[in-house]
């Protein structure tokens, strides 16, 4: 088959998102200068019996993205703006070809701002638009305790606070909520105490974790709970001379304000087994279960919003559990 190409149309258009072309023979190949922006497209054909090759290019006349439909229809994307097509028929008359953007690429930078780290209850007095971050106290960690005379229990570990982000408009001030810290019960047995909720006025909150589990000196138990929204559960008892679980971790997606995450507390370990690591960085780090291995007591949590770590079982001598941190608010200002 011979290809002519037919001069470029006279008229230009500025960028569009959908566009229908009528092709008058095939063969042949035609060129437009409508520019299409970066996303993603739909190219159909009518009747679907011919098939269009459309080429994109960029201001280079690079080809950004070719495409051939098969059946009538094929679906495709560029990552960058396009400021001309040509399109080609394989057969038929006055075709008609439409292009159709069913996804688009935010072009620019990320949003950036102030970024106001509230670490203490007060009242937040910026208005306007505002990225808020709340996460809410960390639970402590459970006490582990004996089964019989030879074996015994690790405490469970303390859940994260949650994490809600959310974008809000104020034109007041704002009162500021920080959720305490959970703290650990020096009894054998003994669940942690919740974190408290952290809350942003009305607007955005979160609340505490779960005190991790105390030792029921046999069987099995679920991590605490990590507070709403996201928050992350803390490791669950295991069962007697068993090691310890790792906490979990909270999901990262508020990168236009940090950069981190916060988790539950690891639980601690049955008879002379290891404890449960730790979950979390960036915002908080949970803390560790006691390890008779290890030679440790439950390790501090750090940051905000970890879960404590889990006590060990009494025959192990390394009991203690460790307490949650107070929560956080971030707020991202000025973007």
């Amino acid at each position: 088959m011979s290809i002519s190409i037919f001069p470029t149309q006279t008229s230009s258009e500025s960028s569009v998102t959908a566009k229908s072309f009528t092709v008058p023979q095939s063969d042949t190949l035609y060129k437009s200068t409508t520019a299409f922006p970066a996303g993603g497209y739909t190219i159909t054909c009518s009747p679907t019996t011919s098939n269009a090759t459309v080429y994109f290019l960029n201001s280079s006349n690079d080809i950004i993205l070719e495409k051939t439909t098969s059946s009538g229809t094929i679906n495709g994307s560029t990552t960058t703006d396009a400021v001309a097509v040509l399109i080609y028929v394989d057969t038929g008359t006055n075709v008609i070809v439409n292009i159709d953007n069913t996804s688009s690429t935010i072009s620019g930078n990320s949003v950036s701002g102030t970024l106001d780290t509230i670490t203490t209850t007060s009242t937040y007095n910026s208005t306007g638009l505002l990225y808020v971050l709340t996460v809410g106290g960390g639970g402590g960690g459970g006490k582990g305790q004996g089964f019989d005379s030879n074996t015994g229990q690790g405490g469970g570990g303390g859940g994260s606070g949650g994490v809600n982000p959310k974008v809000i408009f104020t034109n007041s001030a704002q009162s500021v909520t920080i959720g305490t810290a959970g703290t650990y019960n020096n009894s054998r047995g003994q669940a942690g105490n919740s974190g408290g909720a952290t809350s942003f006025g009305n607007l955005v909150s979160s609340n505490g974790g779960a005190g991790g589990h105390g030792s029921n000196g046999a069987g099995t138990q679920n991590g605490a709970a990590g507070g709403t929204p996201g928050g992350a559960s803390g490791g669950g008892n295991n069962g007697r001379s068993a090691d310890g679980q790792v906490g979990q971790t909270t999901t990262v997606n508020w990168l236009s304000i940090t950069n981190g995450s916060t988790g539950g507390g690891g639980s601690g370990c049955g008879e002379q087994q290891t404890g449960g690591g730790t979950a979390g960085s960036g915002i908080g780090t949970s803390g560790a279960g006691a390890s008779f291995n290890g030679g440790r007591n439950a390790t501090a949590a750090n940051g905000y919003g970890a879960g404590g770590g889990g006590g060990g079982a009494p025959q192990s001598n390394y009991e203690t559990p460790s307490n949650g941190t107070a929560g956080v608010v971030y707020v991202l200002r000025g973007f």
